[in-house]
């Protein structure tokens, strides 16, 4: 017991952390977004519909369905899909400026929307299949997945990652974009998945089944190991740097912990909730964090450090002045231990196409980026050194 005992302390010595309220109401909060203007900056998905802030207050756009997912979109629009299995379930656009909602598809029963930044590509999953776009506009069923139930779906380059129910149940695994799908090794119901940057895959199964608990797959799905067997997980997220996040009953989680080097670390002090809907991280968010989508709330963690770092990153800053901007801004940049390797901005916008590319050269500590020839909106500029992406920032282009 004196051991047990000097393990906490010495975690609970090693990791600080902060939670803040992003929202605090009478909402169940099932997604998080960035918006698409600069007048409002944070978008929530909630029960019966959207919360919007605008950097002061929340407004409330009722729905009268639950809103599963939200994501940014064109034309200071979100996409979203809602829906309980009625006649109005679909994919929807939300205009941030009317604050008027406009169905898109009709699609029964949907239960994700999530967007492939790579490939450029939608993907919804629903209570009788998963649907594909290119431009959120025109869907197609995939085939494959007809009479599926597909509860979430994940990606790590080339690799595709679907949980569905239906004649098989579990992880279908695709290495070919999707093109070609593997039927699952391993029968579990996973609620949640997600690949931290080293390609690793963790997901749970919130029981009963035999494989309930925290899983993990180093081969992208095909094979399976159980991390930590134990029924009432609910969520897992890897932040950016590759810590995994856990929300669930269980006694080792008591509603979010930190799993590191096999044992979970409480991460629960100043969150103001013991139930936790969804584990989320945006990756438009260029400082390290993980928020939990809760019954009543949703909060941010941040500030948690430790002596020993799971994955330790150079010193870097990332900005641009002015912003908002019109026609052209400066991207200023600090690195550290990058000497030797290239270095380059990449800036995509708002639908996650990367429309120019800027080489450094000669020690450069800044460089102007022109957007004479490009429209009024939200951009998103990375830092890439290497050929690998190490920070992010947005900028706001008004005409």
């Amino acid at each position: 017991m004196k051991y047990l005992l000097l393990i906490l302390l010495t975690f609970s010595l090693l990791y600080a952390y902060d939670w803040t309220p992003i929202y605090s109401g009478d909402h169940e909060i099932y997604d998080f977004s960035l918006c698409q203007t600069g007048l409002n900056q944070y978008a929530l998905a909630c029960e019966d519909g959207l919360l919007i802030y605008n950097g002061d207050t929340w407004t409330h756009h009722p729905s009268s369905l639950p809103v599963w997912n939200v994501l940014p979109y064109v034309d200071q629009q979100l996409i979203l899909v809602q829906g309980n299995g009625s006649y109005s379930d679909g994919v929807y656009k939300f205009n941030e400026y009317t604050g008027e909602f406009e169905v898109i598809e009709w699609i029964y029963y949907p239960i994700f929307l999530v967007y492939n930044e790579n490939q450029q590509e939608y993907f919804i999953g629903s209570n009788q299949g998963l649907y594909k776009s290119n431009d959120g506009l025109e869907w197609e069923e995939l085939t494959f997945f007809e009479s599926y139930s597909c509860m979430l779906m994940v990606f790590y380059e080339n690799h595709y990652v679907v949980s569905a129910l239906g004649t098989y149940f579990g992880p279908f695994y695709s290495d070919d974009y999707g093109q070609t799908w593997n039927t699952p090794t391993i029968f579990s119901a996973m609620f949640d998945m997600s690949f931290n940057n080293d390609g690793r895959l963790y997901a749970v199964d919130p029981g009963p089944t035999p494989f309930s608990g925290l899983l993990s797959s180093d081969d992208f799905g095909a094979t399976w190991e159980i991390e930590y067997g134990y029924e009432s997980l609910s969520s897992v997220c890897c932040d950016l740097v590759g810590n995994v996040f856990v929300a669930g009953d269980a006694p080792a989680v008591d509603v979010i912990a930190m799993w590191v080097n096999g044992e979970f670390i409480q991460m629960n002090e100043g969150l103001p909730t013991d139930y936790v809907i969804k584990l989320k991280v945006n990756p438009a968010m260029s400082s390290i964090h993980m928020m939990a989508l809760a019954d009543g709330g949703a909060y941010i963690l941040t500030n948690y450090t430790s002596t020993e770092p799971v994955l330790p990153k150079p010193e870097i800053s990332l900005s641009n002045h002015p912003n908002p901007f019109n026609p052209s801004t400066e991207i200023s940049f600090q690195t550290s231990d990058f000497s030797g390797r290239t270095l380059e901005i990449e800036i995509y916008n708002s639908k996650g196409q990367k429309v120019d590319e800027l080489s450094v050269h000669n020690n450069q500590s800044s460089i102007t980026w022109e957007a004479d020839n490009f429209p009024s909106g939200v951009y998103l500029y990375k830092l890439i050194v290497g050929g690998k992406e190490v920070a992010s920032n947005k900028m706001l282009l008004l005409k």
